[in-house]
């Protein structure tokens, strides 16, 4: 029941199209307990969340904690959101 969190060289457009190649992307299982990702690369300029289940979340820099007032994001559905260089994704489940 992850968070699928990757990262792009790119920027999006619309939402839907990135212009660029991935640079990487990781997961990030949820539970009760606000769950911290990698730093976002350096060259990163937009980075995508996709939640397999119901999901709040933070993106911050230094430590962030997602807890149940954090952006919401529903089942099956994707974010994208402009990438800041050593910035974390924490993410718990909804």
């Amino acid at each position: 029941m992850p968070l699928e969190i990757t990262y792009w060289t790119g920027r999006a457009k619309d939402n839907e199209n990135v212009a660029g190649a991935v640079i990487s992307s990781e997961s990030r299982s949820l539970s009760g307990v606000s769950a911290q990702s990698g730093a976002t690369p350096a060259n990163a300029q937009t980075v995508s969340i996709y939640a397999t289940e119901a999901a709040r979340f933070e993106y911050s820099s230094a430590n962030p904690t997602a807890a149940a007032t954090s952006a919401y994001i529903g089942s099956g559905e994707r974010v994208w959101l402009e990438a800041f260089p050593a910035y974390k994704i924490a993410g718990i489940t909804a």
